[in-house]
C-alpha cells in the first residue's frame, strides 16, 4: 500500500504519511525516482570518481592523488556498466567480500531500525553542522528515524541463494556505514515491493570531502539491481523523496540519470531533462497540461482550499471520532499502542527512548467513514478527509483506516 501512496506523490516521517500541496507552496515539491529499470542507471564519470577514491582511501590509506594510472574509466572503455559492475566496484572494498590487507576497515550492512546513543549522536552533530538545527532531542530522533508505519513481510526472492547482505523481508531499515568500527554514515530505507524508497541520510562531516552523499545514492541504486537479479523482476525503482527545484541544495537529486518526476496533477512520470524548461519558467510547474503552470506566490485560489489529512496514530487515545473506515459495517479491533515506561530498566535507556518503550493493548472501534464523528464535522475534518481520498484515489483509500 505504502509504495503505491509513493506512487502518487506521499512521503512518510516516522508513522506519519503526507504529501505536499505543491501548487500552493512557495517551493514546490516534486516526487523523484530513479532507475527506471534495473539496469538502466549508468553513473557519469564524476561519479565513478566518487567511488573510485573512497575505494583507494580503504585500499591504501590515501585518496588526494587521482593518478591517472588508477583513472576512472571512460564511457567507451567501459564494457557494459550493469549492476554486476557497480555493485561490484562498491563492495570490492568492504571488510566481509576481500581477502586483501586494506589500509582501512569499511563496512556497510543492513539493520532493523534502531535507537542507540551512538546513531543519536551522529544525527545531532549533522543536524546542527549541516542544516544548523539546534532542536534535537532523542525523542525527536526516535520518532522521525526509528519508527515505522510498514510491517515487515517476507520478500519472495526466486533464486535459490541470494546474496547475504540482501534484505530478506519488505520494511523499514538503518543502513550502516562504519569505517574502523566508527559509525560515519547512516541511511533511513523502506524496501517495498517495487521499490527502494531512501528517507534520510546523515553522515560524519569528518568525511565530507568523499562524498559519502553521493556514495550512498550509487549503494541503495545497486541494492535495487542487486535485488532484481535475486529473482526480484518486479524491483525496478530507487526513489529520492521530493525535489525542490528552487533549492540548490536539493538538485544533486537530479544527477543520476535516468530520473523522473511525478506530475502534480496526472501523477505520471516525466524525464526530468523535459520538465527543466517548466521548472526554470514557473514556480509551479505542470508537465502533462503545462497551461496550468503558474508564475507568481500568490495562492492560485480557484477552489476552497483543504487541509491534507496526515495518515497515521492519532494522539486520542479513546478510540472514537477519528477513527473511521471508508465503508463497510462497524467493527472492534485491537493494537499494541506503545507507552512510556515507569520506573526500572536502564535508566540511560529509558531517558534517550523516552516515547516508545513499553506496549499496551487498546480496543479501537472501526465504523464506515459517513456514520463518524469525523464526517460530520462538516467544516474542517469533512473537507479534509475528502482532499486526502481525492489524493489517495478511491480505490487505494477504500484499503485505509483513518485515524
Amino acid at each position: 500500500v505504502y509504495h503505491r501512496m509513493l506512487l502518487r506523490g506521499w512521503r512518510r516521517s516516522g508513522i506519519y504519511c503526507y504529501k505536499p500541496d505543491s501548487r500552493r507552496s512557495c517551493c514546490p515539491q516534486y516526487p523523484i525516482k530513479d532507475v527506471l529499470d534495473a539496469l538502466d542507471f549508468k553513473p557519469t564519470r564524476s561519479q565513478r570518481k566518487v567511488m573510485y577514491r573512497w575505494n583507494r582511501f580503504i585500499a591504501h590509506g590515501n585518496a588526494t592523488n587521482l593518478s591517472t594510472d588508477t583513472s576512472i574509466p571512460s564511457e567507451g572503455k567501459q564494457e557494459n556498466t550493469s549492476s554486476t559492475l557497480l555493485a561490484s566496484t562498491l563492495h570490492s572494498v568492504e571488510h566481509r567480500t576481500t581477502s586483501e590487507r586494506m589500509a582501512h576497515k569499511f563496512e556497510v550492512f543492513l539493520e532493523s531500525p534502531s535507537y542507540t546513543a551512538e546513531k543519536y549522536r551522529l544525527y545531532e552533530t549533522y543536524q546542527t553542522q549541516v542544516h544548523q538545527d539546534t532542536l534535537n532531542l532523542p525523542y525527536l530522533f526516535y520518532r522521525f528515524l526509528v519508527e515505522s508505519p510498514l510491517i515487515n513481510t517476507t520478500i519472495p526472492y526466486t533464486s535459490t541463494a541470494p546474496p547475504a547482505h540482501l534484505p530478506r523481508q519488505y520494511g523499514s531499515y538503518h543502513q550502516l556505514y562504519r569505517l574502523d568500527g566508527r559509525l560515519i554514515g547512516l541511511s533511513v530505507l523502506d524496501v517495498l515491493p517495487g521499490s527502494v524508497s531512501s528517507v534520510y541520510f546523515m553522515y560524519d562531516r569528518r568525511w565530507a570531502k568523499y562524498s559519502l552523499g553521493k556514495l550512498s545514492i550509487m549503494r541503495e541504486a545497486a541494492l535495487v539491481q542487486e535485488m532484481n537479479c535475486a529473482g526480484l523482476p518486479e524491483m525496478k525503482h530507487l526513489h529520492l523523496g521530493l525535489y525542490v527545484h528552487s533549492n540548490p541544495k536539493m538538485r544533486y537529486k537530479g544527477d543520476y540519470y535516468p530520473t523522473y518526476l511525478a506530475d502534480p496533477e496526472e501523477l505520471d512520470w516525466h524525464a526530468l531533462e523535459d520538465c527543466l524548461p517548466l521548472l526554470n519558467r514557473y514556480r509551479y510547474a505542470c508537465f502533462a497540461h503545462p497551461e496550468h503552470s503558474l508564475d507568481g506566490p500568490d495562492d492560485p485560489g480557484e477552489r476552497e482550499s483543504k487541509s491534507i489529512f496526515l495518515v497515521g496514530p492519532t494522539n486520542d487515545e479513546r478510540g472514537r471520532a477519528g477513527n473511521c473506515a471508508t465503508g463497510g459495517r462497524s467493527r472492534r479491533y485491537t493494537v499494541r499502542k506503545a507507552q512510556r515506561r515507569r520506573g526500572g530498566g536502564d535508566a540511560t535507556q529509558s531517558m534517550c527512548l523516552h516515547p516508545f518503550i513499553k506496549t499496551r493493548i487498546l480496543t479501537y472501534t472501526i465504523c464506515a467513514l459517513e456514520s463518524s464523528d469525523a464526517w460530520a464535522d462538516t467544516m474542517y475534518l469533512r473537507p479534509a478527509i475528502l482532499a486526502t481520498v481525492e489524493s489517495l484515489g478511491v480505490d487505494l483509500a477504500k484499503e485505509m483506516v483513518f485515524h
